[in-house]
């Protein structure tokens, strides 16, 4: 008895074989990263309270090496491209040039991508992470001809900029995405490398108290003839404003008169009711008269006096005296004068 066979079987078996076993490398990465993807922030970030907007409070950086063949290129393709993934997640623009907003009050990122092919620095945060305009990337130099492979590596700098007023807390976890695509195909390969927080860093927001709200000098009674001409000063009078910084603070003053706030001169005014005329107040630090300027907390302030780092709790010295004006003659009697004064914690 003869057994008949279905023609070609076997062969067509083995040649569906062998088409799969030719197919699979071309479905197969083309680009492959390697780096752990850590973002490593200093766990605790101290920040004074009145730093200007767009400080940058803190920053990581990490390199990955991007290596390419030229597997799975279309058309004209001759290179990949690396970008940020639209899976990224955006919160907006902040008030700040090229800073998305975070899900923290106050804290911004920055994106800076450092290529080693190019030397050259990209601003992600320029646009929206998750909406990168299409052609915008970093190049991936690549062989013609694979398995030749080139390698690349990024340099990720993450800042964390102020962008408001911030509060004591921990910063929300920051996940950022890289895909990548043919460079004139845009053909999506999808994840190249990721970037990620393994702990969340915490910011304490530096502040200092004054044990007393209402400093009251007495300067002693003196004569005329203390004070013959304009300028000369007598009753040099010390006192402290006591200051407690539980950690330590880049601390700046600025005094204003009460009685005048806008102006910026050095003799204080005085108040009405003073009987007495022709004289003003003088405050001093170490020796040399502190000019006065408005009542604000900002960096920079007209007038603002630095005192420097502090930690704990301290006096300020400063002393205050009696000037003759020129403003007529100098005539006896009473008087009161009232100066405030305003941090800034830096």
């Amino acid at each position: 008895m003869t057994m008949k066979l279905p023609l070609f079987s076997l062969p067509h078996r083995w040649l569906f074989s062998v088409l799969l076993f030719c197919l699979s490398p071309i479905t197969s990465a083309y680009c492959s990263a390697s780096g752990n993807g850590l973002l490593n922030f200093t766990p605790l970030i101290n920040i004074g309270r009145d730093l200007p907007i767009g400080t940058i409070l803190a920053s990581a950086k990490i390199s990955t090496a991007v290596t390419c063949d030229s597997h799975g290129f279309v058309g004209l393709d001759a290179s990949w491209r690396a970008y940020p993934s639209k899976n990224n997640v955006d919160y907006g623009a902040s008030s700040v040039t090229n800073v998305r907003n975070t899900t923290t009050p106050g804290i911004g990122i920055r994106w800076d991508n450092l290529s080693s092919a190019t030397g050259s620095t990209a601003i992600w945060t320029q646009y929206p992470l998750n909406n990168i305009p299409l052609g915008v990337g970093r190049g991936l130099p690549t062989p013609p001809s694979p398995p030749a492979t080139m390698t690349t590596t990024f340099t990720d700098t993450i800042y964390l900029v102020k962008t408001g007023p911030i509060s004591s807390g921990t910063i929300s976890p920051i996940a950022l995405l890289t895909d990548y695509e043919g460079s004139i195909s845009y053909a999506k390969q999808g994840l190249l490398y990721s970037l990620s927080t393994p702990t969340a860093p915490s910011f304490q927001v530096n502040t200092c108290t004054v044990s007393s709200s209402a400093l009251n000098v007495t300067l002693p009674a003196i004569y005329n003839n203390a004070m013959p001409s304009p300028g000369d000063i007598a009753g040099n009078t010390p006192f402290n404003i006591p200051v407690n910084c539980p950690q330590t603070t880049k601390l700046y003053i600025t005094f204003t008169d009460s009685n005048n706030p806008g102006q910026t001169g050095n003799m204080l005014s005085l108040q009405s009711g003073a009987t007495a005329s022709g004289l003003a107040l003088q405050i001093k630090q170490n020796g040399q008269a502190v000019s006065f300027g408005p009542d604000s907390n900002v960096l920079g302030n007209t007038n603002q006096l630095l005192i420097g780092n502090t930690t704990g709790s301290i006096l300020l010295p400063f002393s205050v005296n009696y000037i003759r004006t020129a403003n007529g003659p100098l005539i006896a009697g009473k008087l009161t004068a009232l100066a405030s004064f305003t941090f800034s914690y830096q």
